[in-house]
């Protein structure tokens, strides 16, 4: 408010202020860390807040002026850390909300940390960060129109995998609201996000996969065929996007074109082609999950559990597709089936300490006590195992004492031994 000339006045004085402000231009130089809350100059072995990254919007405020007062260079290092993010992200979204994509919380560090980490529940369970990372992303391009940011490999695959784990959220909403009108909305944003995600980096096998499930179980089997074949005209080595291909071309006759919330018709004209497919191909595993989901959308969970068992119990299954049938036996709540399905994984996958450590809480779940704790001591073997090969590894056990799943274990000695110190 005021005078038109002290408005004026103020606009460019604030804009001085962010071009010039040295804090900016001396520590975020490319190549280095990003702006923190203390920046390059803490002098305190502890300082406030841990001189850490505060990602619920400090640190994309140090970074708003950026763009605006031409400094887009200093950007790099916030965006080399939204890649490195990502990776341990992966595995949060997998261990704490059993979805694909990645997720961080509301803080993180050098080590790229992206669990809850802080006492406060409202601040530390704040989950959407990967939104305002990509608002800067798409800023960045918007104000300097550098195609060979988004030409560049790692800018690419970090676009597709923010824009697919957003279009994800955009789906979860699709698949649970009540309002066919959001529903619609709903859906129409997913589509338009995976699309960006493939958009970036067609050959995304994550990308891909969620857009032809997101297409197939909509009513949409020629767009899915297509979606598919063009990431095999770019990655025609790649066996698994073949199988999509040929599953894709026998299933086009099944389904009609939709863009509301499937119904229960909609999804039995496709269920008639995945049963039959299954019966005949046995080994198609991504055609039973299919199956699975189809039958838990119609409430017929006694359908998806058998399903599921068989694929968890054929020898040909792969690491992905039992991964995924323990997420559906959870959706269920089978506690006894979502244990079959990582007992199997801890055999695929013997020195996977998350699979142990998932079967040990799972167990814990069902008290059984004396298996958990097995399981867990194997976890924390394979967990050492693993940081003493590569430090930079985010040490799995830091998130025992809190993890909800292990509270019947958490008083006995020998779960306070496993607890880091």
């Amino acid at each position: 408010q005021g005078h038109p000339v002290r408005q004026a006045h103020r606009a460019r004085l604030l804009r001085a202020v962010g071009r010039r402000w040295p804090v900016r231009i001396a520590g975020s130089r490319p190549g280095s860390q990003p702006l923190n809350l203390q920046g390059k100059w803490n002098d305190q072995v502890i300082p406030p807040w841990a001189s850490s990254y505060t990602i619920n919007i400090n640190t994309e405020m140090n970074y708003w002026p950026a763009e605006t007062t031409g400094l887009g260079e200093l950007t790099e290092p916030f965006f080399r850390m939204m890649r490195e993010v990502a990776v341990n992200g992966a595995g949060t979204a997998r261990d704490m909300y059993h979805r694909r994509g990645w997720v961080v919380h509301h803080n993180t560090s050098l080590w790229r940390d992206s669990y809850p980490v802080d006492g406060a529940a409202r601040a530390a369970f704040w989950n959407l960060t990967a939104g305002w990372f990509c608002s800067h992303l798409w800023e960045h391009w918007l104000f300097t129109g550098d195609r060979k940011f988004i030409r560049d490999d790692d800018a690419q695959k970090s676009f597709s995998k923010l824009r697919g784990s957003i279009a994800e959220l955009y789906e979860w909403r699709f698949r649970n609201t009540k309002d066919p009108a959001e529903a619609q909305r709903m859906l129409r944003e997913a589509d338009f996000a995976y699309r960006q995600a493939l958009a970036f980096c067609p050959y995304s096998m994550e990308a891909v996969y969620r857009y032809v499930q997101l297409l197939m179980n909509t009513g949409r089997p020629e767009d899915a065929l297509l979606t598919a074949q063009i990431c095999y005209k770019l990655d025609p080595e790649n066996e698994q996007i073949k199988r999509i291909v040929n599953d894709l071309v026998r299933f086009q006759p099944s389904a009609k074109s939709t863009t509301t919330q499937p119904n229960n018709q909609d999804i039995q004209s496709v269920v008639k082609v995945w049963e039959k497919d299954y019966r005949d191909h046995p080994t198609n595993f991504q055609t039973a999950l299919n199956l699975a989901g189809a039958y838990l959308q119609m409430h017929d969970t006694n359908k998806a559990a058998q399903v599921l068992r068989q694929v968890v119990a054929h020898p040909q299954a792969d690491t992905n597709s039992v991964a995924f049938a323990a997420r559906l036996f959870e959706q269920m709540s089978d506690m006894p089936g979502m244990e079959t399905a990582i007992q199997r994984l801890t055999q695929l996958e013997a020195h996977s300490p998350e699979a142990w450590f998932d079967l040990a809480a799972v167990q814990a779940l069902q008290g059984k006590t004396n298996p958990a704790l097995e399981n867990l001591r194997r976890s924390a073997n394979e967990n050492a195992s693993r940081l003493a090969r590569d430090p930079k590894m985010t040490n799995l056990f830091y998130t025992l004492p809190s993890d909800p799943r292990f509270k019947s274990l958490q008083n006995l000695p020998e779960f306070q031994q496993l607890v880091p110190k």
